[in-house]
């Protein structure tokens, strides 16, 4: 008993190329936290600036802060109607993949494995997007759905579906068997047992996936910009990068207007993310 604590004593202290490798650790963990929160900090600081303390100290704190460049921005650039639009195509763009998502990955996890439509449908994530623009948009005006609010959810949903399939399957495979067997055992159907069993312990993942989604929809500039040419279809990406016709050296302006459009997506991950955390580390724990 004396061996096994002096042993537990010991282990609970560092060796010194644990020190050495932990330092290592957290220093490029500081490093690249620096390097990627600098540029927000940056845009965020720039944005209460005006246009000569930007010029002459770009890295130095507002003097005064100033809320002039959000009201330019705001009304300048119409961004509130393409702050709306953005929020309803990420909406129903979200919710559309993570119903299709979920029932096709369930289905491939716990009803019919198939590696062959697993492998289909996984190949998307291979895909460019660049290589199906001009092939949707013919599609798209062919069929009367051009320049439409439909035609780019569709187009929002399909480019994250594969992605969402991945994401889910990999954690419903770790699903308990049994305890969608004792559904079924008390009446419940298939499609019950999917939604009252499946779906509630698959939150952490539908978080994680959908949180990509919304992500990759409120940043995309290149669908919105070929598929929604009407001013009033707008989404708020592609109306801060058209805040460059009008205040092309009002940097101050255009920052403000980067900031309205990082707002959204920093609540939203606020809001769902002990949920995101928690799909991530049991993927990683689970496989």
């Amino acid at each position: 008993m004396k061996q096994n604590n002096r042993v537990i004593k010991r282990n609970r202290h560092f060796r010194p190329k644990e020190c050495i490798f932990l330092v290592l650790k957290l220093a490029i963990l500081g490093i690249f936290a620096v390097t990627t929160l600098a540029p927000f900090l940056w845009v965020l600081l720039s944005s209460f600036k005006t246009n000569s303390e930007i010029y002459g100290q770009p890295f130095s704190l507002p003097h005064q802060y100033q809320i002039d460049a959000f009201l330019q921005a705001w009304k300048g650039g119409g961004l509130s109607q393409s702050l709306i639009n953005s929020l309803f195509y990420c909406a129903m763009a979200v919710m559309l993949v993570l119903i299709l998502s979920s029932m096709t990955s369930y289905r491939f996890a716990k009803i019919r494995p198939s590696k062959a439509l697993y492998a289909f449908f996984s190949f998307g994530l291979l895909i460019p997007l660049h290589a199906v623009l001009i092939p949707l948009n013919v599609l798209y005006s062919r069929i009367g759905l051009g320049n439409t609010r439909t035609a780019l959810i569709i187009a929002y949903a399909v480019s994250n579906l594969s992605m969402s399939i991945f994401i889910l399957t990999a954690f419903m495979r770790n699903l308990p068997d049994e305890l969608l067997q004792a559904a079924e055992i008390d009446g419940c159907s298939g499609f019950q047992a999917f939604a009252r069993v499946g779906l509630p312990l698959s939150k952490p993942a539908l978080a994680t996936a959908g949180m990509l989604a919304f992500v990759n929809c409120w940043n995309d500039l290149l669908l919105g910009m070929t598929i929604c040419s009407k001013a009033n279809l707008h989404t708020i990406s592609l109306a801060v990068y058209n805040l460059r016709a009008s205040f092309s050296d009002d940097y101050n302006v255009l920052t403000a207007g980067i900031t309205i459009m990082i707002i959204p997506a920093v609540i939203v991950y606020t809001l769902f993310q002990e949920q995101v955390i928690q799909g991530m580390t049991a993927g990683a724990i689970k496989g």
